[in-house]
């Protein structure tokens, strides 16, 4: 026999006991196929996962982590009963990708519990105390504590160190406070107000081996400091009172946010990290990604925009308060491909310029270079994104412009005018001047255009001056001023203000020598008093957003900003403005939040499951169509009532809808694709239905638009491609009947 031949046998029964291996009773098995052998870049393949867990294991409700090339890529999926689950996956980059799944991988964290007082209160103070034995032997600890708000430690008296909220202290060398004996480790945790608790980790490491003492339900506190503290507070047991555990490191109000615990980074941003060991892990699928083909665009007289967020970093926002999980999974806002895959989606859309939120960069600073760590990463995410569109320009990959939001004053204190003209320097020698960044920055009147968030208004503004700070320097910028909520600050729109986000359904336009200069609408939006408030308005399956469209429509604004592509974040339950702390603003839940990048729809954020997958990507897509035609010859629609999946009694319901664009000659209307009504209005935008007889269980109703074309299929699952041929203009929903 030939050496090649017996290689070759050697190669075969190599694969058939593997196969076989695989096929063993009892054997896990999990296997993916995907629906495409070639797609184009930045589309998205659908991955058909298959979990056969082997004897004694479960099939259902098991978390698979898609992974391309190796890396983490992508929303994760949990299986049916049969063990089965559809992961979709966005793929950004020319060239062969290769697709695994595998299962969750199991999460190395020092285990310690967030624990406070069963009364919680603002402004309050809590004396917490955990006594412990320690034998004879050499000894050496170090502790992690952390605080939500402020704390201070002692170990037998003397003072070791403190923490505060999101950072975790890492006190060392306290072996030299330790004793023979009985010890205590005392704890002043102080919160200002909204949510309360406090973690710690103590290690000790003697002869005999390793104690751990952490937070858990065996301390004690006191609402008063006891007599003799931070001593062990003897006699004091009437005073002291059971501790209420909250919940385990990474969970709770706090999640994954905690800076510097152990283990915490990649469950914070688990896209990027490498494929796990010790998991069962799938076969590989290979995927050929074609080059997408780019056409230069022509200069539009009206411009579109969206609000974009690069704050998912270590510092700053982890997704613990998310209202969804987006397609591409938990990213950090450094990731080249992340960005990458933004860019085509916003290029699809018709972006023409994002808007970068560093709004928050200054707080009660003087100068630039005072500016905080958590600043010092949003200006290397920023970097990164401008580096990365710069590299997919030169590849002849179209990207939106960009410019940045700055913040006088939006949040507990301002900043200086002179740190922000320092800032605006930076910007201008680091970014538009930049050669490796060369047309990248949005121009108006000849100049670089800059936008300045002043939510106090003119007259706050011009008190800074009058107090002596120097005026914004607008010789290198095109500067614009921008507030928020301006239906209720006609100071502001007669000041020539931008609007981050209007608290009405018809949004506020800014004129600028007599023509229409700005106009900001969003998928859902809040009031004063909040996201829970009666003046706000969901989601509503799109029918706020074509409502504010309408206005985009009618005023024609040089630029057109909606708000917003992914903020992703909010406030933790009872940590809400105002006194009750029940001002929600940023984002809420799934229908309370205005973000549009694409989500799961199945996976579970921080208050629920679900997400509304493509379905505003394709709808912006389809009005940013419309918007930029002269004469509309197209229409969308939207169903703002039945919500989709809504569970409904078999009575009369009265539908609601929304169109956009062309008129309509009349509507007509289907229940499970048969028609129960013709010749609606033009006019209307409101039907009963009778669903007295309709059989429990889910179904369709679809409403069309008679003499109205569509060159989009708007879809919750799938991006919506414009068709070469137009198709009647039609909404539908989806609904239960009980």
């Amino acid at each position: 026999m030939t050496t090649r031949c017996y290689k070759l046998l050697t190669a075969v029964f190599l694969v058939i006991l593997l196969g076989a291996m695989e096929r063993a009773p009892g054997a896990a098995i999990l296997h993916i196929s995907v629906n495409r052998a070639t797609t184009g870049e930045g589309q998205t393949v659908f991955v058909s996962a298959r979990l056969a867990p082997g004897r004694g294991r479960r099939k259902q409700n098991v978390t698979l982590w898609p992974y391309l090339n190796g890396k983490q890529w992508g929303a994760p999926a949990r299986t049916n009963q049969a063990g089965l689950a559809t992961l979709p996956l966005p793929l950004p980059e020319p060239g062969i990708a290769r697709i695994q799944v595998a299962l969750s991988p199991a999460r190395h964290v020092p285990p310690a519990d967030w624990i406070w007082s069963h009364k919680l209160a603002d402004h309050q103070k809590v004396y917490f105390q955990k006594q412990f034995h320690l034998g004879r032997g050499g000894r050496a600890a170090g502790m992690l504590l952390l605080c939500d708000d402020t704390c201070t430690a002692w170990l037998n008296g003397h003072e070791i160190g403190s923490g505060a909220l999101w950072r975790v202290a890492h006190l060392h060398h306290l072996g030299r406070f330790l004793k023979p004996g009985e010890n205590v480790l005392s704890v002043r945790g102080y919160n200002d107000t909204g949510p309360a608790g406090l973690l710690a980790r103590l290690t000790i490491h003697t002869t005999a081996g390793t104690k751990v003492i952490i937070t858990n339900r065996a301390w004690r506190c006191f609402a008063a400091k006891p007599a003799g503290w931070p001593a062990a507070a003897a006699g004091a047991t009437k005073l002291a009172q059971p501790v209420q555990v909250i919940a385990p490191v990474g969970g709770g109000v706090w999640g994954g946010s905690i800076q510097g615990w152990p283990g915490i980074y990649r469950w914070n941003f688990p896209v990027g990290e490498p494929l796990p060991v010790k998991v069962l892990i799938s076969n590989i699928v290979p995927v050929r990604v074609t080059a997408r083909k780019f056409s230069v665009p022509a200069p539009r007289r009206h411009l579109v925009g969206i609000d974009y967020e690069p704050w998912f970093t270590p510092l700053n926002v982890t997704w613990s308060t998310a209202e969804a999980i987006p397609l591409l999974g938990k990213y950090p806002s450094i990731n080249p491909l992340v960005i990458r895959q933004h860019a085509l989606w916003l290029d699809k859309m018709g972006i023409n310029y994002i808007l970068i939120d560093w709004s928050n960069n200054l707080w009660g600073k003087n100068h630039w270079s005072q500016r905080e760590p958590n600043v010092r990463e949003l200006i290397h995410a920023t970097t990164v994104l401008m580096k990365t569109y710069a590299n997919m320009r030169r590849q002849g990959i179209v990207t939106p412009q960009v410019t940045l939001l700055l913040g006088l004053i939006n949040g507990p204190a301002p900043a200086s005018t002179t740190a922000l003209n320092e800032e605006m320097a930076w910007i201008n020698r680091n970014y538009v001047q930049n050669p490796r960044m060369a047309g990248l920055w949005l121009h108006y009147r000849h100049k670089p255009l800059i936008v300045l968030f002043n939510g106090m208004g003119p007259a706050f503004l011009a008190g800074k001056l009058a107090g002596g700070e120097p005026p914004i320097n607008q010789r290198q910028f095109t500067v614009r001023w921008m507030g928020s909520q301006l239906q209720e600050s006609p100071a502001l729109v007669h000041a020539g203000y931008w609007s981050w986000m209007d608290g009405s359904i018809r949004p506020i336009p800014t004129y600028n020598h007599g023509q229409c200069e700005s106009l900001t609408i969003t998928p859902a939006f809040f009031g004063k008093g909040g996201w829970l408030f009666p003046e706000a308005r969901a989601r509503d399956n799109g029918f706020t957003y074509l409502r504010e469209f309408n206005a985009a429509i009618q005023y024609r604004p040089h630029f057109l900003t909606i708000c917003q592509w992914n903020e992703f974040a909010g406030q933790p339950i009872g940590a809400g403005y105002g006194p009750k702390h029940n001002i929600y603003v940023d984002c809420y839940n799934v229908h309370l939040n205005n973000d549009i990048e694409p989500t799961s729809l199945t996976d579970c954020a921080y208050r629920g499951c679900g997400g509304w997958g493509f379905y505003y990507l394709n709808l912006t897509r389809a009005c940013v169509h419309l918007y930029h035609q002269k004469h509309p010859s197209t229409s969308v629609m939207a169903i703002g009532l039945p919500h989709r999946g809504q569970k409904i009694k078999p009575r009369r319901i009265t539908m609601r809808w929304v169109c956009v664009g062309k008129a309509p000659k009349s509507f007509s209307l289907r229940l499970d694709g048969k028609i129960i009504a013709r010749h609606i209005s033009p006019l209307r935008r409101a039907y009963t239905v009778d669903l007295r007889g309709v059989a429990p269980g889910r179904h369709t109703l679809e409403l069309r638009a008679v003499g109205c074309r569509s060159r989009f299929r708007i879809s919750y699952t799938r991006e919506a491609h414009r068709l070469h041929r137009a198709i009647a203009a039609r909404a539908h929903v989806d609904f239960v009947v009980r």
